[in-house]
């Protein structure tokens, strides 16, 4: 199978969530020497009094007519269950979220079948697929970190914090944490406000620090703190969102390239082992095993860079580059 352009939807999407589906976009641009376009397709559904009709299909066989010699990558946040534009013939599409149940998986068959690949960024969605006998043809291609942000030996980064909390952390860890300041006082962590309509931290120490609105603002954010914590979607609460998946996020990449100390909250599956969390982030289950990691996290004078740079090399998006080139031969 052979490139032509990777789409992009930068040009319709100023969501901060899609910051980074650009970056990996301009890594990928840059390494497989392929253009970057601008998506103007509308997605292709149809919906009268709430109901989502299935009358796509129409659309699907005049796609599914084509014959192309040569393809285009396009990231989809969300899988669809009904045709869309990331479902069309000459797409390969790199689907980010995927949270079908098992009695769902064929409406997501029905959707992607002119598809003539899809790569699927979780090991453990790619796992229940093959489970579940999926009859298109997937390969499992993870999600990645910039180029830009490469951490090296050379990286060195202010921590101004002990703690920094970017987004919104599990309810259960950000629990933890204030019990813990009951007893230990003089620790400070940055945590986001309820401000709804800006990014906006706060010290417990000192208050609003300041809003970081910018992909720039929230990377020198994270630079700044010490320890962070972590948690995959589909637990303590999320698991309604996902139907009990818990894909890695970039934000875990994230976190290790800022030179953050992580601990929080996963399950034991191939996704996480893929990632290795178990050697990179200590899993938190009770209050106590709380308290003891953070007490020795706080004594610990620097994160363990030599173990961060060996990790991160193998899921920088130029990796991601080379491991799309094979898949495609």
């Amino acid at each position: 199978m052979k490139l032509k352009n990777i789409i992009s939807d930068r040009r319709r999407k100023d969501m901060k969530s899609w910051q980074i589906v650009f970056e990996w976009e301009d890594i990928l641009s840059d390494i497989l020497k392929q253009p970057l376009t601008y998506n103007t397709d509308f997605n292709v559904g149809f919906y009268i009094i709430g109901k989502k009709l299935k009358i796509s299909s129409g659309f699907q066989l005049v796609d599914a007519l084509s014959k192309p010699d040569k393809y285009s990558l396009y990231f989809e946040m969300t899988a669809k269950d009904h045709f869309t534009h990331s479902s069309k013939h000459n797409i390969i599409p790199v689907i980010v979220d995927f949270f079908f149940k098992r009695e769902e998986l064929p409406l997501f068959y029905q959707a992607f079948r002119n598809c003539k690949l899809i790569l699927i960024s979780s090991l453990e969605v790619y796992d229940f697929l093959v489970e579940n006998k999926c009859p298109l043809n997937i390969r499992h291609f993870a999600l990645s970190i910039s180029d830009i942000y490469k951490l090296t030996e050379d990286s060195t980064f202010d921590k101004k914090y002990d703690v920094v909390l970017p987004g919104r952390p599990s309810k259960v860890m950000f629990d933890f944490l204030k019990q813990y300041e009951k007893t230990h006082p003089g620790i400070e962590y940055i945590y986001r406000t309820d401000d709804k309509n800006a990014m906006t931290y706060a010290s417990n120490k000192n208050g609003v620090i300041g809003e970081f609105e910018s992909r720039e603002d929230y990377v020198s954010l994270l630079r700044s703190g010490r320890i962070s914590f972590y948690t995959t979607p589909g637990i303590d609460g999320g698991e309604k969102r996902t139907n009990g998946f818990n894909p890695v996020t970039p934000r875990f990449l994230e976190l290790l390239a800022a030179g953050c100390m992580v601990m929080g909250r996963y399950p034991r599956n191939s996704d996480t082992e893929f990632y290795e969390l178990d050697q990179l982030c200590h899993n938190i289950d009770s209050y106590t095993k709380f308290e003891t990691v953070l007490d020795n996290l706080l004594q610990q004078k620097t994160y363990p860079k030599e173990s961060y740079i060996k990790f991160l090399n193998k899921h920088y998006t130029s990796a991601r580059a080379n491991l799309l080139i094979s898949i495609l031969k």
